[in-house]
């Protein structure tokens, strides 16, 4: 808890990391949840950035089972994680993560995986040198503008500029979540209090 003579800023601040429960079946379901919500959040997203508003509930169920796919995997990385296992189930909570993030670059969501992935570890391994580190995230974000690109070539420029800032609105709580899977071994990750 902050102090009395920290700055007012600091004391705002909001927290490094998202706890989860501390129950590993409950961190479970709640990443399996806010996955699916997350996934909402990305249809409703894809549609603004449809040159056809086409809409089926099919492709809609695949979607938020891909992002719950994807939350359940970082929330398994984070319980295995913060048992305080070998760190070879580290590196085992650090694969899962990444392959239940692959699913997210099935169909038009190709040309943001590499983004993803190589923003996240830009952002999540911090033993890295900073220059390294830099050149990933620069990496990262040019590869955004491919789907720029794409957008204006479908769309009219406002709201092409718009989806595009939209975008990062959608898969920058991504890549957070996954360079939190990513962290060096001795960054714990916390559990909520019962």
């Amino acid at each position: 808890m902050p102090t009395a003579s920290e700055p007012r800023l600091a004391r705002l601040r909001p927290p490094r990391t998202l706890a989860l429960p501390a129950s590993a079946l409950a961190a479970l379901v709640v990443g399996g949840a806010g996955g699916a919500l997350w996934g909402v959040v990305a249809r409703g997203w894809m549609r603004f950035i449809s040159a056809r508003h086409e809409f089926s509930w099919e492709g809609t169920r695949a979607i938020i089972l891909i992002f719950a796919i994807f939350g359940v995997g970082q929330a398994m990385a984070a319980v295995l994680r913060r048992s305080n296992r070998a760190r070879r189930w580290q590196r085992v909570g650090r694969i899962v993560a990444i392959a239940t993030t692959v699913p997210l670059g099935i169909g038009a969501g190709a040309t943001m995986l590499p983004s993803t992935i190589v923003g996240a570890v830009a952002l999540g391994r911090t033993a890295m040198p900073p220059r390294w580190r830099l050149v990933l995230a620069a990496l990262a974000v040019v590869g955004t503008l491919f789907v720029l690109q794409q957008l204006v070539d479908d769309l009219d420029l406002w709201r092409a500029v718009a989806g595009w800032a939209l975008m990062y609105a959608v898969y920058l709580p991504l890549v957070w979540a996954l360079s939190r899977a990513l962290l060096p071994g001795d960054k714990a990750v916390p559990a909520m209090r019962p």
